[in-house]
């Protein structure tokens, strides 16, 4: 496990103080990634169901320790000691994927990876990135996710996108970092919901 390093340093203040001996302490802080969906629509959808299955993460983004890199080690990545996700981010964002493809998408059902049940079709995919930059100016976090759909008993693939995003933090908080990570995570349910929904003719 990577040690707090200057880059926690600037979401100061992330210590309590002891009542018994005046030493700083850590207090570990959990954020739960939950974006709005996007605006509900009335387009006609497919007559189709789909399932989107938890998302694959590469490294350690299937844990959940928030992870940052800095502009001095770009090719080394590090976990914030007490700096936590509530629930792993594959899940987070699949469960966000489907309740956007709910609310806009282009299929009539959308199952959620919990559920069990022979869909259509499948929405799978994988998260490459998903980092605070805090030495960034102005700091900020960033994202890359791959997402394949195919029919459920095919290999084929019939659409793939890789989007990848970044959105500036408000300020230098673990706050602002949260909330600027639900931003990041809404613009790319959007992005995948509408890139899907303009497919759609391909897909019969």
């Amino acid at each position: 496990m990577v040690p707090l390093i200057r880059p926690l340093l600037l979401l100061a203040p992330l210590l309590l103080v002891a009542c018994a001996g005046g030493e700083p302490i850590e207090r570990d802080r959990f954020y739960r990634l939950a974006p709005p969906p996007p605006p509900s629509t009335t387009t006609a959808r497919l007559d189709a169901s789909v399932q989107v299955r938890d998302l694959a993460a590469r490294g350690f983004l299937g844990g959940r320790q928030i992870l940052y890199r800095t502009g001095t080690e770009p090719r080394e990545v590090g976990r914030y000691d007490s700096l936590l996700w509530e629930e792993p981010l594959p899940g987070a964002l699949a469960d966000a994927l489907a309740e956007g493809l709910r609310a806009t998408g282009p299929f009539a059902r959308v199952h959620a990876p919990a559920e069990r049940v022979e869909a259509d079709y499948v929405l799978s995919g994988e998260l490459i990135r998903f980092e605070h930059l805090p030495e960034a100016a102005p700091p900020r976090v960033a994202a890359t996710l791959g997402l394949t759909l195919q029919r459920a008993r095919a290999r084929t693939p019939l659409w793939r996108t890789r989007l990848t995003l970044d959105e500036p933090l408000a300020e230098s908080s673990p706050a602002a970092m949260a909330a600027a990570f639900e931003r990041l995570a809404a613009r790319l349910v959007e992005q995948a919901v509408t890139a899907l929904a303009t497919q759609r003719p391909g897909w019969r």
